[in-house]
């Protein structure tokens, strides 16, 4: 089985296109251009980074993009890296939530007290004296 840098390797080649100019045209340095090829994916790259390098360059090469990375996904999985680690989830919110509910809770003492002084008549408020 051919692995997703092998195949990059060999189609750029088969479409004579230098690495250089690849590099230059995607922004992506020739380094990383050459660990993707050469299958050595470095620790210092997130796994999302390197699914996207994959995806432009797939692209720049007029390959399948969703199956390269399918590919690779699964290549990396061989090799001992674990996606769920390395893709964060978005964290729960929390505090938010409470927050929220604090900020309901003193919303609707502003607004009931404020009604109950502006519809209490005003006679009602002022003392009657006994002459």
């Amino acid at each position: 089985m051919e692995t997703v840098g092998e195949f990059f390797k060999s189609a750029r080649k088969n479409q004579k296109i230098d690495l250089n100019k690849v590099s230059q045209e995607l922004k992506i340095s020739e380094n990383i251009l050459k660990d993707i090829e050469n299958n050595q994916f470095p620790n210092y790259i997130n796994v999302v980074f390197l699914i996207g390098h994959i995806r432009s360059y797939a692209k720049y090469l007029n390959l399948d993009e969703k199956s390269l990375i399918e590919n690779f996904k699964i290549q990396i999985s061989f090799n001992d890296h674990n996606l769920n680690n390395e893709i964060r989830k978005p964290n729960t919110p929390i505090m938010q939530f409470s927050l929220f509910k604090a900020l309901s809770f003193v919303s609707i003492i502003i607004i009931s007290s404020s009604f109950y002084f502006l519809f209490i008549p005003s006679n009602d408020l002022q003392p009657e004296y006994a002459m």
